[in-house]
Formats: structure tokens, C-alpha cells, sequence
């Protein structure tokens, strides 16, 4: 199927979901011929970001998903120190 005009590839693309984010339509066609698309988080935060990049699974979130694995992860490391390394 090939897609002809901006609006077409916009429908298309409205409500694929790529990680924690859901494409709300296409934003704009950058000079390079690159889509770039707005899309909302599961945070509830609304940014534009290359559609190449959401396809490959370059860009997960709008950065959410980062803050709290950093979060868990200091949680998680604050709660061994002190405890004895595992034979």
C-alpha cells in the first residue's frame, strides 16, 4: 500500500503505540525526508519525535521511563550497603 500524501501517512500512523508512547499525528516532514511525529508518553507528556527512532526502539519514552530506572536502581543499591556480598 503506498501512502500519497501527508494526511494518508498521518492516519496511518495515528495510535501505534512504540514503548510508553502513542503517536498522535504527524508533525512535520524534516528536510531530510525524516517524519517526525507527536506522540504522548504514558506520563502524559506530549513531544515530537523522529519516527526512525520509535521504530528501532531508539526512544522508549520522553525520558519517564530513564527517571525511574535510575530511581529503582539507587533504591535497590541503598538497601545493600552494609550487607554482606553473596558467597
Amino acid at each position: 500500500m503506498t501512502v500519497t500524501t501527508k494526511a494518508d501517512a498521518a492516519g496511518l500512523l495515528r495510535g501505534q503505540r512504540y514503548g510508553r508512547l502513542t503517536v498522535l499525528h504527524l508533525d512535520h516532514i524534516a528536510l531530510n525526508s525524516e517524519r517526525v511525529v507527536s506522540a504522548k508518553c504514558a506520563c502524559g507528556s506530549v513531544k515530537t519525535y523522529k519516527l526512525s527512532n520509535l521504530r528501532t526502539g531508539n526512544t522508549k519514552s520522553c525520558g519517564c521511563l530513564q527517571r525511574e530506572l535510575a530511581a529503582w536502581t539507587q533504591r535497590n543499591r541503598q538497601g545493600r550497603v552494609g550487607l554482606p556480598r553473596p558467597c
